[in-house]
């Protein structure tokens, strides 16, 4: 299930870039990981916006790669326009979002928007 993001205040035309899938591909000695950020627009249109994190993992065992597991994980946020920045209500966790590079950026990792 999707969760509901609420945001801040009405959206502006720069915000409607927003909307749209954004992913990042990894891989280490354990695991490769795909991992997605579904952002979409409510159905009211008033400023709010769904959101899926997805992560899909291949752990490794032995140099192979083992089934995908897909954890899903749903949280509300609140985006503040003038920052750019979307506040995970729940745990205080900040994403920041850059129009320019068509990115969510969560520490360290960028998630770049694939559609």
């Amino acid at each position: 299930s999707i969760v509901v993001f609420m945001i801040g205040c009405t959206a502006t035309n720069k915000d409607q870039d927003l909307p749209g899938v954004y992913t990042q591909k990894f891989e280490h000695e354990f695991a490769k990981n795909e991992d997605t950020f579904i952002v979409k627009k409510a159905s009211d249109g008033n400023g709010v916006y769904e959101i899926s994190h997805h992560t899909g993992m291949h752990k490794k065992l032995d140099g192979k790669l083992a089934s995908k597991k897909t954890i899903i994980e749903d949280f509300m946020v609140e985006y503040n326009t003038n920052s750019q920045i979307l506040t995970d209500l729940k745990e205080g966790r900040k994403f920041i979002w850059d129009r320019g590079s068509r990115s969510i950026r969560i520490g360290d990792s960028k998630y770049v928007k694939s559609q």
